[in-house]
């Protein structure tokens, strides 16, 4: 079954199938398992919009700014659903930085990691007493643009 959640890199255009793109992305990074499936998933998890009320005597004074994209996250977050390969494309598209693209099958982002805390990583170490390396995971991805 071909997974739906992909990051991959802004050389080639948005897309919700990077995989079938040609030419490919340079760097492309499917998730061994959704996390629709059994983890987490919040495409909307910031503020929609900033704001605040100061209090005046007798009276309030109402300062509403623009919605931005850039206010919100992404999140997305799974247990025991990454095998190594997965885990060190992540950490070096992690530690790379810059813009990325993601897709979840329905829309796609332009996006950069969140810094700090972006990727956080857990291994789960009973797997590995078996010779099976699992890990689970939280992402965030702060949106730049909606692309798709």
């Amino acid at each position: 079954m071909p997974q739906k959640f992909a990051i991959y890199s802004t050389t080639s255009a948005a897309s919700l199938t990077p995989g079938e793109l040609d030419p490919a992305p340079t760097e492309l990074i499917t998730f061994d398992q959704d996390p629709t499936l059994g983890g987490e998933y919040d495409p909307e998890a910031g503020q929609a919009a900033r704001g605040s009320v100061i209090a005046t005597a007798g009276g309030a004074v109402f300062q509403e700014m623009t919605t931005r994209i850039t206010d919100q996250r992404i999140v997305f977050s799974d247990t025991d659903a990454l095998a190594a390969a997965t885990v060190t494309a992540l950490r070096s598209a992690y530690e790379t930085g810059g813009t990325w693209r993601f897709t979840d099958g329905y829309n796609a982002w332009t996006v950069r990691f969140l810094r700090p805390d972006g990727l956080k990583l857990r291994r789960n170490l009973l797997w590995s007493y078996h010779g099976v390396a699992r890990w689970s995971y939280q992402i965030t991805l702060v949106p730049i643009t909606l692309d798709i």
